[in-house]
């Protein structure tokens, strides 16, 4: 070659410098047709089919190279990620498995193996995409708690209602060994409730009595239900449902007692209550509800212990009953609320009814210039809102001073009149203080916290808030939030998360909307610990007794604090599915590097350590504390 020619690798590095793959792709061909034992040329070469993703002949190009030049050790690593690509993650994590034996020194590539052996092993789908078929089959395989041991005897007395009149006691192995007839068997025990496609585990009762004389130390269970999965029609497990513990407004929007229940015989006997009807599915959801009614000590068992059949053609008719008969029950409870069949069998939308004359409403919106955003969230206000009587828009504006802020407020103020408010406030940022001050100067009985960087997408979701905020059990309303991309950001707070268990976090977040994880939670009306302050919606006399936002948490938690302070008082926090909005996350402030996020979490567990910890009941007892796409914990090292 003369002095001062580039070789063919200066030029082809030259290439992609440039980013101009094609002429690398051709200098790269070149090179090995001219030098075909250039191990190095081959793995740059499908480096560069892989830029272009033409992943089958990037493997090829580096399967060459590892037959020619194995102890480069990249060529495998490259090698690895061609297969993944075409979904052959067994082979790639065969693949990255070499390149740690030539690179000794990437210690990395160990885990990357790791994870292509687990992402192999639940289908190839990415748990951060929801938990699907491909994990939970491999969790029932590999992962799943073991039952009790076989054989052991039972302690308490189980009993199954045949026929009216007739029941039968079972052993640990469910046999028959004693039969009785009468309103109710005598003695201690407990009554089991099955569908009649359900089939419990051969353990499930023993696994009930440990999960019963383990919670023995709080006030005894009265009510006891399992986790349940379906059978498909070669009898493989498949679409479970790890259920929450005990809350209210998710119990009624997805109702779990159907498949399996279990009642303590003294408790029932004491409540005057008859035995429960067999066959007809109405009549028993008509028996649950009015057992319900005595408010029995519930206890959730986080372990799958009954099979249901592939499931039933869906009844139209029959669900329409069922939707009847809880809104007579709910109704019978003070609730004006409107209840019918959701899109997938045995769940219900629940729609609670606006007063005549709609109460006020103050929506408070801290904001610092970023006059693109705030115009974009009044934008949809106005849009999604005007049909609403009595509105009171508050502005409070954080020192703002781009002059494009000042434009988009005066232009606002000419277009809404007497419905915007400005209210110009300095001093370092403070979330809480901001929102405080101003609702303090506002008398709407509801009060809307509305971040900046939130925009509605349909109207209707405001009228849904003011109905949930307006019943008197509850606190605060939160709103289903996604991320532009249509994903997750907000659908309720969980407590008990995090590396330590102590900390609270967004169930759900950046799964795709809508979500079939928890037999389709997300889209489901929900109670929670908490919900996100970027769409907050309370009752001015809640936020008064409360005496507002801790100005002490002026950033971070303050919209946790705030809704447990409400559960002191006996309130629920819930998010209705009918208020779906935008979030554009942390566009107005980057979260990264918070000075004030260390003090707020020490400030929240010295206030409520005692209830910081707790997963239950908000979540599935199975669930993971460390992700938020509906693993259970077993699966928390997989990808």
């Amino acid at each position: 070659m003369a002095a001062g020619h580039p070789s063919l690798e200066q030029r082809a590095d030259a290439a992609e410098v440039r980013g101009d793959w094609e002429q690398a792709e051709a200098l790269w061909q070149e090179l090995v047709a001219a030098q075909p034992q250039h191990g190095s040329g081959w793995h740059r070469l499908g480096k560069t089919l892989a830029r272009r993703a033409r992943w089958a002949d990037a493997l090829a190009c580096q399967q060459r190279s590892c037959d020619v030049h194995p102890q480069l050790g990249w060529n495998w690593f490259a090698a690895g990620e061609a297969l993944e690509q075409l979904g052959q993650g067994d082979q790639a994590a065969g693949a990255y498995r070499q390149a740690c034996w030539w690179l000794p020194a990437e210690a990395w590539i160990r885990a990357e193996a790791e994870r292509a052996e687990r992402l192999h092993w639940i289908g190839g789908e990415p748990l951060a995409e929801g938990f699907g078929e491909g994990a939970y089959r491999h969790w029932c395989a590999h992962l799943e708690p073991p039952l009790p041991a076989p054989g052991s005897a039972l302690q308490s007395r189980w009993w199954l209602l045949r026929r009216p009149g007739i029941w039968e006691r079972l052993n640990s192995q469910q046999q028959v060994v004693e039969q009785q007839r009468g309103a109710w068997p005598g003695g201690e025990g407990w009554v089991l409730l099955l569908a009649k496609d359900a089939r419990l585990r051969r353990e499930a009762l023993l696994a009930l009595e440990e999960a019963i004389a383990q919670a023995s130390g709080s006030t005894p269970a009265e009510l006891v239900y399992p986790d349940e999965d379906r059978l498909d029609g070669a009898g493989r497990r498949h679409d479970p449902w790890f259920k929450p513990g005990w809350v209210p407004e998710s119990f009624w929007s997805s109702p779990w007692l159907e498949a399996c229940s279990a009642w303590n015989l003294n408790w029932l006997r004491s409540r005057g209550l008859p035995p429960p009807p067999v066959g007809d599915a109405a009549d028993r959801w008509a028996w649950h509800l009015a057992a319900l009614s005595q408010r029995p000590q519930v206890l959730a068992v986080p372990r799958v212990l009954v099979h249901r059949g592939p499931g039933e053609q869906p009844d139209g008719h029959q669900d329409e009953r069922l939707a009847a008969l809880l809104q007579q029950h709910l109704r019978g409870q003070g609730e004006s609320v409107r209840v019918s069949p959701a899109a997938a069998a045995g769940q219900f939308r629940l729609e609670w009814a606006l007063p005549a004359e709609p109460p006020g409403v103050q929506v408070v919106i801290p904001s610092k210039d970023q006059a693109a955003l705030l115009g974009c969230c009044l934008e949809s206000l106005q849009r999604t809102c005007q049909a609403y009587p009595n509105l009171l828009i508050t502005v409070v504006d954080h020192a703002s001073r781009e002059p494009a802020t000042a434009a988009l407020l005066s232009h606002w103020r000419q277009r809404l009149g007497n419905r915007l408010r400005v209210q110009r406030m300095g001093g370092p940022f403070n979330w809480s203080r901001l929102n405080n001050q101003a609702i303090r100067q506002g008398n709407a009985p509801l009060i809307l916290l509305l971040n900046n960087d939130v925009e509605a997408l349909t109207a209707g979701w405001l009228e849904v808030m003011v109905a949930q905020a307006l019943r008197p059990a509850i606190g605060a309303v939160g709103a289903v939030l996604l991320y532009p991309d249509r994903r997750i950001q907000h659908a309720g707070i969980a407590l008990g998360c995090g590396p330590d268990g102590r900390g609270a976090e967004h169930p759900y977040r950046g799964l795709p909307w809508p979500a079939a994880v928890h037999r389709g939670r997300p889209q489901l009306l929900s109670g929670w610990a908490a919900v996100t302050g970027a769409c907050l919606m309370v009752r001015r006399q809640n936020w008064e007794a409360l005496g507002g936002l801790d100005e002490q948490l002026p950033v971070e938690g303050n919209d946790v604090d705030f809704c447990l302070r409400l559960a002191q008082r006996r309130l629920r926090m819930v998010v209705d599915p009918g208020a779906v909005l935008v979030h554009h996350e942390c566009q107005s402030r980057d979260p990264r590097g918070s000075l004030t996020q260390a003090s707020a979490q020490a400030r929240l567990l010295r206030r409520h350590g005692h209830c910081m910890g707790q997963l239950d009941p908000w979540l599935p007892g199975r669930g993971s504390r460390l992700h938020t796409d509906a693993r259970p914990t077993e699966l928390d090292t997989y990808p």
